[in-house]
């Protein structure tokens, strides 16, 4: 380099860059061997999905919860009042005895394992797990209980670590996110509270008691996205964790219809999704999909991509009565649907060409 202007600019970008190496690639890299063989997923191909001919079971109970253990490697269902222990689900515990008390069982040969009374003033009305050893109780007595839970191969062990105040009916509702540390509780009068579960204190009023509003059939919090999901009567609506009201939308056909369950995917292992997928039960045996999309004038919208029914409609055949859902479980290979008389039904994603052999998880 004979001109010094130039050297010394060179010496200059170099200085405040980094020298700039040569083009060591003259093709384009060749795209990864997954990535061409990927497995499509239900946030992609939901409108795909295929019911199995025959119930995958049958309880001849209402199915109030549906549970994939990995460890069993299959699914487990949950009357009322009853809840697997997770993630390996080989314990259990139940309530609504006439003694008020909250019991835990060995799920192999139901040996009692704890018996624990007056966790709250009267009956215990709903419980979840936040995770494997948080439980969270609501009562009858309008509060919700918070319990460190510990197993030993011959007890259970549950420690109160607080209770949370604000509801003045019953608790009817709980849903919980551990991934935002996010509690969602409502109570028969239409009350819905938000709650952070690092703190234990209530962040915001979702909803106001007595505002002309139904009860709240069913809320679910996204792990994903922080979308919060209240289910009253016909409409659903979709909230994020500061409040803001994303859409309002019924979603019921019939005059007679509400939503009695609903259910987000969340992905595999926090994988990120395509499209937000929201299922909804309904009586009749039907479940709805439903997409969470933007207009072109920037509302939200829910819009349906797929009904999935218990029992197809025949022609020519009288009106038959059709157990209502009670529980929906969304996984990515497959959905997984529960009704009032104890029926689960499996429906499987159909493989578009080129999308590689099926991987499912059963």
């Amino acid at each position: 380099m004979q001109d010094e202007v130039e050297k010394l600019a060179t010496i200059g970008i170099i200085h405040n860059f980094g020298q700039t190496p040569h083009q060591v690639f003259q093709r384009v890299h060749p795209r990864r061997e997954e990535e061409k063989h990927r497995v499509e997923r239900l946030d992609t191909i939901a409108e795909s999905l295929i019911k199995l001919p025959f119930p995958l079971h049958e309880s001849h109970e209402r199915v109030m919860a549906l549970t994939y253990s990995p460890t069993q490697e299959r699914l487990l269902c949950s009357p009322p009042c009853k809840l697997n222990v997770p993630p390996a689900c080989k314990s259990y515990l139940q309530w609504g005895f006439a003694d008020n008390s909250l019991r835990f069982f060995t799920a192999d040969n139901r040996r009692m394992l704890g018996l624990y009374e007056n966790l709250h003033i009267g009956q215990i009305s709903t419980a979840l797990f936040a995770d494997s050893k948080t439980l969270i109780t609501g009562g009858a007595d309008s509060t919700i209980g918070v319990w460190t839970i510990g197993f030993t191969p011959d007890s259970a062990d549950i420690q109160s670590r607080t209770y949370l105040f604000g509801h003045r009916t019953p608790v009817s509702v709980l849903a919980a996110s551990r991934a935002f540390s996010t509690l969602v509780s409502a109570s028969v009068d239409g009350q819905v509270f938000l709650w952070d579960l690092n703190r234990f204190d209530c962040v915001r009023v979702l909803q106001e008691a007595n505002n002309g509003s139904r009860t709240i059939q069913c809320a679910k919090v996204n792990n994903l996205t922080g979308h919060i999901a209240l289910c009253s009567g016909a409409y659903v609506r979709v909230l994020t964790l500061n409040g803001h009201l994303l859409v309002e939308q019924k979603v019921c056909d019939a005059e007679d219809d509400e939503i009695t369950c609903c259910a987000f995917y969340e992905g595999a292992a926090n994988e990120w999704v395509e499209r937000v997928l929201l299922f909804t039960g309904h009586k009749r045996g039907i479940v709805n999909v439903w997409s969470l999309v933007t207009l072109r004038d920037g509302a939200w919208h829910l819009q349906l991509i797929k009904r999935l029914m218990h029992v197809e409609p025949t022609r020519g055949e009288p009106n038959i009565q059709v157990p209502t859902i009670t529980c929906v479980l969304p996984m990515s290979q497959a959905v997984y649907t529960g009704d009032e008389e104890g029926k689960v039904f499996e429906w499987n994603c159909v493989q578009r060409q080129g999308a590689g052999p099926f991987a499912g998880w059963r």
